[in-house]
């Protein structure tokens, strides 16, 4: 697809609200575009400036402070799954179990020395291995962008194009920008499906990275694990056939998914509105950068049912289920779902809310009142512990604690 210049086109998905659109960059284009609800794929965009064509792995070796630690995680798996920090303040969340067929990467602190040897190594394993077997070990490079990073990188950092990105700032959220996340990552390196709640532009200054794009009208569909869990924002499914769906993921074949399906190199910009599932694969050695937008209003003030907008709908659902655990308890309520669920506790006894917590749940109920109706949160809490609980109840897995 060639859009001419500024003149945005559309890839078609199966439903309205699924499109990818397609624009050559201009700023009169960037205007046109933004602010939006769908994914904006913007090529031949300089936004890197001098960083795009120079950043690899091998000018960073030489360029960021010998001395310094960055953020490096690995896995013995393809798949590299990122742990949240943020799950870690959670009461009952400091166990962080296994979860079928996910395993978290570990993270060090290493020199930029100590990396590239690790990334040669797993090259070079990569070489002789095919890319799906378990044991060949991927490490990720992934560090926000300051001044650790040394003045020469800052340096070559300023020469992006900081106008055309305070206007899509200012045109999508009317916000700053949050951060920027520097990334190198091995070839054959898979980021699995996962949302998250700001609005990205990633950015490629060398290699080639496959993207797969999902709407977030699919999230239910999709199962996300708890909000309280170490993986939250990641789907339960095993979605990793990159050629297609996996033959497992059956509630996803019988909706007739469109997955957008993209390639990006460097010079290519994509922007990813929040909520948005997101999968990337490694197809080259690759060096990326991505900002992240502080979040703005999800939707315009005059609108009446902001819960008509799926990625509004995501986010009040969230917040819905985070209260709850909040008012219950993490491992109470944990253990009460599973009860509505049909599960049973490891004592293999059904697990019964006690009478404070059908107080609580009381309290809850009135707290959401101007939100969801009491017999709506129980419907909520009902379809959660049939489908994602009932899920992970069936993986012999439980909520950390």
């Amino acid at each position: 697809m060639d859009p001419g210049e500024g003149k945005p086109s559309m890839q078609s998905g199966a439903q309205s609200g699924e499109d990818l659109v397609i624009l050559n960059f201009s700023q009169e284009g960037i205007s046109r575009c933004f602010p939006s609800k769908q994914p904006v794929l913007v090529s031949n965009w300089p936004l890197l400036g001098r960083c795009t064509g120079l950043w690899t792995p091998e000018y960073f070796e030489s360029a960021l402070p010998p001395n310094a630690k960055f953020s490096v995680y690995q896995s013995q798996i393809r798949r590299i799954v990122f742990p949240d920090n943020e799950a870690q303040k959670h009461e009952g969340s400091s166990d962080h179990s296994a979860w079928s067929p996910m395993m978290m990467a570990s993270r060090s602190e290493l020199t930029i020395s100590s990396y590239m040897e690790k990334l040669r190594d797993a090259l070079h394993d990569f070489g002789k291995h095919n890319a799906s077997v378990t044991g060949t070990n991927r490490v990720v490079l992934m560090e926000e962008l300051s001044t650790s990073a040394g003045q020469e990188v800052i340096e070559t950092f300023k020469s992006i194009d900081g106008q055309a990105l305070a206007q899509v700032l200012r045109l999508q959220t009317n916000s700053r920008l949050h951060k920027s996340t520097l990334m190198i990552s091995p070839r054959g390196t898979v980021l699995p499906f996962k949302f998250e709640e700001r609005p990205l532009l990633l950015s490629m200054t060398s290699g080639r990275k496959r993207i797969r794009l999902l709407p977030p009208q699919y999230t239910s569909t999709l199962k996300p694990f708890p909000v309280c869990h170490q993986l939250d924002r990641y789907s339960i499914l095993d979605l990793q056939d990159l050629s297609g769906m996996a033959t497992s993921s059956s509630a996803l074949q019988a909706k007739r998914v469109h997955v957008i399906d993209i390639v990006l190199a460097p010079g290519d910009v994509l922007f990813i509105p929040p909520f948005w599932w997101q999968e990337s694969c490694d197809m080259e050695t690759s060096v990326s950068v991505c900002f992240t937008m502080s979040q703005g209003p999800l939707v315009d003030s005059d609108v009446v049912d902001p819960l008509s907008f799926p990625d509004a709908a995501v986010s009040v659902c969230r917040d819905v289920e985070r209260t709850f655990f909040e008012v219950i308890g993490y491992r109470q309520a944990h253990h009460w779902l599973l009860s509505l669920s049909g599960a049973h506790g490891s004592d293999g006894h059904a697990c019964q809310p006690t009478q404070e917590q059908s107080a609580q749940l009381q309290e809850l109920q009135m707290m959401l009142r101007h939100l969801v109706p009491p017999e709506g949160l129980v419907a909520f809490l009902l379809e959660l512990a049939n489908g994602r609980y009932a899920m992970l109840s069936n993986e012999s897995a439980s909520l950390p604690g």
